[in-house]
This record gives structure tokens, sequence and C-alpha cells, in this order.
């Protein structure tokens, strides 16, 4: 049935005015046929259950359980929904909140990795060397994080975000590699004879990243030193 026909429109209606978190305490009191055992079930106390099943009849229109000497009996309306609730939440389960086992070898799905130019220079490659032959399949597409924080994990079209281990963040994570940074001097350079020191690095012009709101950690740990860089060139990327 197409979405616009009225008939689906008045059941998405109908379905937007039902709290679906009453289907659980639904189920225990048709099974247990019994206000305190379902509430001890579900981990209600029983004047909750009271209230829930008080929702229940008003949504239903129907008493669902009725008293019968000291026992609590269901209507024929309950009785009904004992049989038809529990496969509907089989069906749903299975259908909808299903999620398939991933088979890396035939899954055709595409992949958003975030990371910096640099990390993408050292990971794709090997990537694409594994998954050539594991998951011949899949596809890749790079976002570049020039400046990675702690709102790339509230991005949900990110599959993997790849940071540095001194962004904070309450999510699993575990370690790909490990970099250090090194002073590289040029063996043409005349201006430095010997080891590099921080006179050196105070007094030659620098090229490398840099923002307004962005350092990388060398250039925090020279601000520490006392040492202010001279910039003659700042790169919008790592690489």
């Amino acid at each position: 049935m197409p979405i616009d026909e009225p008939g689906q429109n008045d059941l998405a209606a109908r379905l937007t005015n039902v709290d679906l978190n009453l289907i659980p305490p639904l189920m225990a009191l048709l099974q247990e046929q019994s206000v305190t055992l379902a509430a001890e079930r579900i981990g209600l106390s029983q004047p909750a259950m009271s209230h829930t099943l008080a929702r229940l009849r008003a949504l239903l229109g129907d008493d669902l359980l009725v008293r019968s000497g000291s026992k609590y009996m269901l209507t024929p309306r309950a009785r009904e929904l004992l049989t038809s609730v529990p496969g509907v939440l089989r069906s749903v389960s299975e259908r909808v909140l299903h999620v398939p086992a991933f088979d890396p070898a035939r899954d055709a799905r595409q992949f958003i990795l975030s990371m910096t130019t640099s990390t993408a220079f050292l990971v794709a490659p090997l990537l694409l060397r594994i998954t050539e032959t594991v998951a011949p399949g899949a596809s890749f597409e790079i976002r570049d994080s020039t400046e990675p924080g702690t709102d790339i994990f509230e991005k949900p079209e990110l599959d993997v975000a790849l940071v540095a281990d001194t962004v904070a963040t309450t999510y699993a994570r575990s370690t790909l590699y490990r970099d250090r940074w090194v002073g590289v001097i040029d063996t043409a350079n005349e201006q430095v004879d010997g080891d590099l020191t921080l006179e050196h690095l105070a007094a030659l012009p620098h090229v490398a990243y840099q923002s307004a709101t962005f350092r990388l950690n060398p250039y925090i740990a020279l601000a520490a030193a006392g040492v202010t860089p001279t910039f003659e060139l700042i790169s919008s990327n790592f690489l």
C-alpha cells in the first residue's frame, strides 16, 4: 500500500499516540495473570503496575484482567492478545531489529572514516591491501579531520574516527599506531652546527601546521619552554 494512502496514514497516526513501552508490562500481565507477579517480573512496584494496567485498559478499551474470587482471569480480548502479541514481537525482532552477521568476504558496503591527512597517508595503503583479499566488495570514504575534537564522536554517519590519544572520549578505543616527534637537520644547513637547540628553534623560520585554535604538541612544548617560533609558512593540512 503506498505510504500516502489514507489507511497507512491512519495507522501511522494511531501508532504515534501509542507508548510502546507498555508492551512488556502488557505481556507480563497477560502471562502472569497477577499484578503483583507481573510487577516483580519486570522490576516495577505494585502501584506502578496497577497504574500501567489502568493505562492499558484505557488504551485497549478492555478490562484485560477481571477478578474471579482471589484470582484474576483473562478477558476474551486478553486471551486473544496472549496468543497474537508474542508472534508480533518475534516478527518485529527478526525482521526489523535483527542485525545480520557481518561477512567481510560478501559485504559490499561503504565505510566512512575520519582522520587527518597524515594518518590517511599511513593507513590508507595498508587498509586497501588488506581489504583487497579479505573484503573485496568494501569501499571507503576518508574524510579529512584537520582539528579532531570530541565533537567527532557525535557524527552518526562515521564508522571509524582515528584521533590522537590526547582527544578525550568515553567511547571504547584502541591504539592503531604510535609515532614520535623528531628534529631533522638538512646536511646542507650551515646555520646549525651539531645538535639542534632551543636557540635554533627560536631563531630559524618554521614551516608547520598551525591554526588559531589548534597547535601541534611540539609547539605546545616549545611554548612551555619559553620559545616563540617564527612561522614562514603555515599549512592547512598535516602533510
